[in-house]
C-alpha cells in the first residue's frame, strides 16, 4: 500500500513539474520583441510637485510637509465617492466642516490605491522618481483656519523630461472657505 502511494505521489510530482516548468520559465525571461530581442522595460520617469497657496507666510506654511499622492486613473471614482457622504455634515455643521470630515477617508482611499506616495520640503516642494510613464491622479488635501481643499488632478508623466505640475488655490478640485 505504501509503495503505491509512492508511486502515485512520485506521478504527481513529476507531472506538476512538468506543467509549471514552462510557465515559471517564462516568467523569469522577457518577453522578445519583433526584431528577436528581449523587451526593455519602460524607462524610470520623475514627476516634480510644487505647491504654491499664496504669498502670505501662513500659507507657506501649509505647503510643507503635505502628503501627495500618485494613483492609478481608474480609482478616481473610488477617492471621489467618499466625498459625497458629506452632504449630511454639510446640511448640519457646513460645508467645511463637511469637507474636514472628508479629507481624512478621501486621503486614505488614496493612500491605499497610491503608485507613490512623498511628503513635501519646508518650500513645499518634492519630487516623485522612478515611476513608471503613462497617466495617473495626484492626490493632496490642506487645510487651516481659513478654508480646506484638495486636489485630485490628471498628470501624465513621459520618460523624455521631467514632469512639473504646480498645485495652487487656482487649480483645486474643491476649495471651500471656513466663515
Amino acid at each position: 500500500m505504501r509503495g503505491d502511494c509512492m508511486k502515485h505521489f512520485s506521478a504527481f510530482i513529476i507531472l506538476a513539474v512538468a506543467i509549471l516548468m514552462p510557465v515559471l520559465c517564462s516568467a523569469a525571461v522577457p518577453t522578445p520583441t519583433a526584431s528577436g530581442k528581449p523587451a526593455k522595460p519602460p524607462a524610470a520617469a520623475s514627476l516634480e510637485v510644487v505647491i504654491r497657496l499664496d504669498g502670505t507666510t501662513g500659507a507657506k506654511n501649509r505647503a510643507r510637509n503635505l502628503q501627495v499622492f500618485v494613483c492609478r486613473q481608474e480609482v478616481i471614482e473610488e477617492i471621489r465617492s467618499v466625498r459625497k457622504t458629506g452632504s449630511i455634515i454639510a446640511q448640519q455643521s457646513g460645508p467645511y466642516q463637511a469637507l474636514l470630515s472628508d479629507l481624512p477617508f478621501m486621503a486614505g482611499r488614496a493612500a491605499k490605491a497610491s503608485v507613490a506616495e512623498m511628503i513635501t520640503d519646508q518650500k513645499g516642494h518634492g519630487t516623485f522618481t522612478n515611476l513608471q510613464p503613462g497617466s495617473y491622479i495626484l492626490f493632496a488635501s490642506y487645510h487651516d483656519s481659513t478654508g480646506a481643499g484638495y486636489w485630485m488632478l490628471p498628470v501624465t508623466v513621459t520618460p523624455k523630461k521631467k514632469t512639473r505640475i504646480t498645485l495652487s488655490r487656482t487649480n483645486t478640485t474643491e476649495y471651500v472657505q471656513n466663515k
